[in-house]
């Protein structure tokens, strides 16, 4: 109860038991976005995440802490659109369809 309660309190930096803070996931998650949407220039790629992995992409992409990451409703099976352009700034077309 007290680790739930400490998560709770601050997502992004807390980690529960042998696990990574959302702050740890996404600086694992985004270079690897980056690596992938690089090798794939003016492709539509696929990618299938787990709803923290994609909240914290969609953080990323709208420029947005970490600490709004609940602000972000992703049901199971959402579908987000990301269109990546060449100058580095993200555009959401679709969010949690």
């Amino acid at each position: 109860p007290e680790d739930w309660t400490r998560w709770l309190a601050d997502p992004p930096s807390v980690k529960p038991p042998g696990g990574e803070s959302y702050r740890e996931m996404q600086a694992r998650v985004l270079p690897a976005l980056a690596e992938i949407v690089a090798a794939h220039p003016a492709a539509e790629i696929a990618l299938g995440a787990h709803g923290g992995v994609n909240r914290a992409i969609l953080c990323h992409a709208m420029g947005r802490d970490l600490t709004h990451v609940f602000r972000i409703e992703q049901d199971h099976g959402a579908l987000n659109i990301i269109e990546f352009f060449s100058d580095g700034m993200p555009v959401i077309t679709l969010l949690n369809g």
